[in-house]
């Protein structure tokens, strides 16, 4: 994440948490002794960081390998709010990789989710960055950057224009 929305003094975390302190403790797993890495709770650690807290209240899981501890993130985001679609696929692709799976089906299976989504996800996460930047831009809903992965294959350079001009000017407009 670039932007954890944890600025300025009109903040409703940052408000919440000057006033009743953190009521909600950050979950976070040892990865070296008296070493922990949040899993889930940055913008909380991050105001009570700013607002001079000495301490944060964790939940600490043991040592989790890197496949579990991935998935305990995905798990805690999955329901607590709705994933930014860029966010899922990096998650998705990090599981995958640290559980090792070779395919998007067994990624699939052990989420509990359909194959479908898991692809589209990680195709998702192939696309050039500067298309992804213009998607964040403009806002687009997943259902439109979806189809988006859709038209992308179809173009063809047109007049001069390469594929790459294409998309950046149906961007704009």
């Amino acid at each position: 994440r670039k932007d954890f929305g944890t600025e300025g003094d009109e903040n409703r975390l940052r408000v919440s948490i000057k006033e009743n302190g953190i009521l909600d403790p950050i979950k976070v797993s040892e990865f070296e002794d008296n070493k922990f890495i949040i899993i889930d709770g940055h913008r909380r650690y991050i105001v009570g960081q700013e607002l001079g807290f000495k301490t944060v209240p964790c939940i600490v899981y043991p040592k989790l390998k890197n496949g579990d501890l991935e998935t305990n993130r995905f798990e805690i985001q999955t329901n607590q709010r709705r994933w930014k679609p860029s966010e899922r696929s990096e998650a998705l692709n990090r599981i995958k990789t640290a559980k090792e799976f070779k395919s998007n089906k067994e990624l699939a299976e052990y989420l509990g989710l359909s194959e479908t989504v898991v692809a589209n996800s990680l195709q998702l996460r192939n696309l050039v960055v500067e298309y992804l930047s213009l998607m964040e831009k403009y806002e687009l809903s997943e259902a439109y950057r979806i189809e988006f992965m859709r038209l992308k294959p179809k173009l063809r350079k047109i007049g001069g224009m390469e594929v790459n001009d294409i998309i950046i000017n149906i961007f704009e407009r």
